[in-house]
């Protein structure tokens, strides 16, 4: 059907999404237009691991504007309905950006870990929110007017990156690596909760919108890491909250085991375990530790001390 690039593809999915929204719209009031564009775009269109399988960065800012533009017409599309059809609730539109630290070492380190951070992270944030087509994007086909097109930031937060300077055009002159010194999850990515705050804080100062956390969550197997994992992601929520930034919600990634489009079912993100042959779903032990967080809205030392017999911990505790 040829993706985002062909010509009319767009208005087929906004045509989906007028019936979506003009058929579900009196059960839902939060909407997320797209969820992990940045990624999309990344892995199909740029390097090339997602469908359509394409290494063109020309052709990745291509699908960035027109994804934009099309968020746009959304954004505006789901307000209007809503507001027509008098459904009740507060509309709230917003799109779920994964969002990653990259930091440099090295002073070229440095350099490329801000360009790679400006067009993974700050361009796709810039258009999904105000509607801005930010350089090298295209400002063609763009009809809206700049202004306001989300009611609140959706932030998919898993690590961060070291960035390294690599002279190969073919790799785009750089290479994401992680930190020695960190935990790492099943899949290798560094284990880093500073981030979660770090990225609160930065896109909250810039844009003044309440912040869901739409995921964040850890491939962990054994379940060995997952307790440290969400309990210190939500000490620095709680920081983050403490410091007068709107975090309205929380939703761990993910309730039982899932697909991956990369690594399939060979990935363990859920708080519950799930054997695919038999769809059996077992509850982890941090499952039992998340349902008490929730419970009781903190984290206690009765509840450390419960774990400390289950694994290394360095949980603290949250109120």
């Amino acid at each position: 059907m040829g993706g985002w690039k062909k010509p009319g593809n767009a208005d087929i999915f906004i045509e989906y999404a007028k019936y979506v929204v003009e058929n579900l719209g009196d059960l839902v009031s939060d909407w997320v237009t797209f969820n992990e564009p940045n990624v999309y775009v990344d892995f199909g269109y740029v390097i090339g691991i997602f469908p359509p399988g394409e290494r063109s960065l020309s052709d990745g800012l291509k699908v960035t504007a027109e994804l934009i533009n099309t968020h746009v017409k959304l954004y505006n599309l789901i307000h209007k309905i809503r507001k027509q059809r008098e459904f009740k609730g507060k509309t709230m539109v917003g799109t779920a950006m994964h969002l990653r630290i990259f930091d440099g070492i090295s002073t070229t380190g440095k350099m490329i870990a801000k360009v790679v951070d400006y067009l993974f992270n700050e361009m796709f944030m810039e258009g999904m929110t105000l509607g801005r087509l930010m350089f090298p994007l295209s400002q063609k086909g763009s009809t809206h007017k700049k202004g306001r097109y989300a009611d609140f930031l959706g932030i998919n937060y898993y690590t961060r990156n070291i960035v390294e300077f690599v002279f190969d055009p073919s790799l785009y002159f750089h290479e994401l690596v992680c930190d020695k010194d960190l935990t790492k999850s099943d899949l290798g990515w560094d284990i880093y909760p500073e981030g979660i705050y770090k990225v609160c804080k930065k896109y909250y100062e810039k844009y003044k919108l309440p912040i869901y956390i739409t995921e964040n969550g850890i491939s962990d197997k054994n379940d060995n890491k997952r307790p440290d994992f969400i309990a210190n992601h939500l000490s620095y929520i709680s920081k983050a909250i403490k410091e007068g930034i709107p975090i309205e919600r929380y939703y761990y990634w993910t309730l039982m085991d899932n697909f991956e489009w990369l690594e399939g079912e060979s990935t363990n993100f859920g708080l519950y375990d799930c054997n695919f042959r038999t769809q059996e779903r077992t509850p982890r032990k941090s499952a039992r530790l998340y349902a008490q967080i929730c419970r009781r809205k903190e984290l206690t030392e009765e509840m450390i001390e419960d774990f400390k017999n289950y694994g290394r911990t360095t949980i603290k505790t949250i109120r």
